[in-house]
């Protein structure tokens, strides 16, 4: 599911990894804002892309705690630093290290279908069960491949989370049309001023 205010041409991930990837983009670099932050509304907020806070299905209508929040925010933080990571060892070590501690409470039980197919279902508080299933995306993504394909744009102004659907895996901006095409001009001007001041000191 896009999530409101994401650039329009932006990759997303497929489902089911789209809600990870918009949870992590719960935090919009560029308008200045955080899904996370109001207790009152980011349970509709988390609903809306997919991830429920209650046992039964049911929209959750309780605020949430700052606790909760908090623990929520980290959870994304250290998310995002596995993204940023997978391509440094040392990064990647510390931010799964991260991500064990704030996981320690997290608690399974096996349920299994009408065919005998077996799920991990997490259970304990909701944001113990809301961590636990965004790990278990996060897990199977891994297991997939599809993990490997979430980058995190390459514009600092931006830092939108996006899915790499390049054969080579080598896209760094979540939009060529904006970010991408907002590197070169800078390049480009940055270039000129640089030709500038070359020509400047030779005449001098």
């Amino acid at each position: 599911m896009p999530n409101p205010g994401s650039p329009s041409d932006v990759a997303h991930a497929p489902r089911p990894l789209v809600a990870v990837q918009d949870f992590l983009n719960s935090l919009h670099v560029g308008r200045g804002t955080d899904e996370l932050t109001d207790p009152a509304q980011a349970p509709h907020w988390l609903e809306s892309i997919g991830l429920r806070l209650d046992r039964q299905g049911a929209p959750a209508r309780q605020a949430m705690l700052p606790a909760e929040l908090t623990t929520l925010a980290s959870l994304r933080t250290a998310l995002r630093e596995l993204v940023l990571a997978d391509e440094d060892a040392t990064d990647r070590s510390h931010a799964a290290v991260w991500i064990e501690q704030l996981a320690a409470a997290t608690r399974y039980i096996v349920r299994t279908d009408h065919e005998g197919r077996i799920r991990f279902e997490p259970v304990g508080t909701r944001v113990e069960r809301l961590v636990g299933h965004l790990l278990t995306l996060v897990h199977d993504a891994q297991r997939d491949g599809s993990w490997e394909r979430l980058k995190i744009c390459r514009n600092p102004a931006c830092a939108w989370v996006f899915y790499d659907y390049s054969r080579n895996h080598s896209a760094i901006w979540c939009s060529m049309g904006m970010c991408g095409n907002r590197h070169k001009v800078n390049r480009h001007r940055e270039r000129k001023r640089a030709n500038a001041s070359t020509t400047t000191i030779q005449l001098a």
